[in-house]
């Protein structure tokens, strides 16, 4: 994934955050409710990697927000992996459509994620590490 943005229409994706097999990763602000902090994750689709400044405990359910703004990003759908659990939508063109749009689950260790374009999804992500370019 190249690109991301928040409801405002902020990019997620910006050249100075921390990179991942050579690209930069999607911050994003999260909170649970007693503290907060900026999170990275891998632009890779099913790579679980993520550099995070406040680590949450397991199983902590997360308001997902934008760095720039602090909007939060909007629920798409309901997730069944703990009660209270949604998916929070990445949109993928600045101008917020729905039919564009990166789900993540809003719980922590949760990873559960799709990427829906039109009324399809079209990638349903694994969790995995990706092994970095080179290394065996």
């Amino acid at each position: 994934m190249t690109r991301a943005y928040c409801p405002a229409g902020h990019p997620l994706i910006r050249p100075d955050h921390p990179r991942f097999r050579g690209r930069p990763g999607i911050g994003l602000l999260c909170g649970d409710g007693r503290r907060e902090g900026r999170v990275f994750l891998s632009p890779f689709g099913g790579d679980k990697r993520k550099v995070v400044e406040t680590p949450f405990l397991p199983g902590s359910l997360l308001q997902v927000c934008c760095p720039d703004c602090g909007a939060e990003l909007p629920v798409l759908a309901p997730h069944d992996c703990r009660p209270g659990a949604s998916y929070v939508a990445l949109f993928l063109t600045p101008s917020s459509q729905w039919s564009d749009v990166l789900a993540l689950c809003n719980v922590w260790g949760c990873p559960a994620a799709f990427l829906r374009r039109g009324e399809q999804v079209v990638a349903e992500l694994q969790n995995q590490i990706l092994p970095e370019p080179g290394s065996a």
